[in-house]
């Protein structure tokens, strides 16, 4: 294998991390606008050890990877609440993934997921499991890792890429 720059090497992982997290995306039937795909940030900081690279997305792509507990969805029935950004954000979802732009409807739908969803959890298909989707890109990502930095660093790559896994699933129980 032919010598690359640091800066090659690094753009060349986010287009493997990237591309696999995408196929993973689509294969569990998350992919609606492809917003949460193309907004992925990426983050290199280097150090005595080598290099960190974070990979940064939207909260909601964790909670479809990992789900969220039917007792952790924050819906109240009959609160009498006048306004919930989850109810609203149920409403954008039913008319971008079903297509009805009728409101009175689509928010019958929302509040059909809803109580559903305090049941089940989200997604509701996982009954609040999570598709595991990250994991899954991760896992597939991993094996292409000797291609670019060798048995030596693969072992480091494979770490941060772990380390980071465990930082979200933090984040995502706080």
């Amino acid at each position: 294998m032919e010598k690359v720059s640091f800066d090659k090497a690094i753009e060349f992982l986010n287009e493997i991390v990237i591309k696999a997290l995408a196929e993973e995306f689509e294969s569990a039937g998350h992919k609606m606008t492809g917003k949460l795909i193309d907004d992925i940030e990426t983050q290199t900081e280097e150090n005595a050890d080598g290099f960190v690279q974070d990979y940064l997305i939207y909260k909601y792509g964790m909670y479809l990877s990992d789900g969220v507990p039917a007792n952790r969805i924050p819906f109240s029935p009959g609160s009498g609440a006048g306004k919930s950004l989850y109810i609203e954000g149920l409403i954008r979802y039913v008319q971008q993934r079903k297509g009805i732009s009728d409101l009175k409807k689509a928010k019958s739908i929302a509040f059909a997921i809803a109580h559903t969803q305090i049941k089940t959890g989200m997604p509701i298909r996982t009954k609040g499991a999570g598709t595991g989707w990250i994991t899954k890109a991760i896992t597939k990502m991993e094996e292409r890792v000797p291609e670019l930095f060798g048995d030596y660093n693969e072992r480091m790559v494979i770490a941060n890429i772990d380390e980071l896994t465990q930082k979200w699933s933090k984040q995502l129980s706080t």
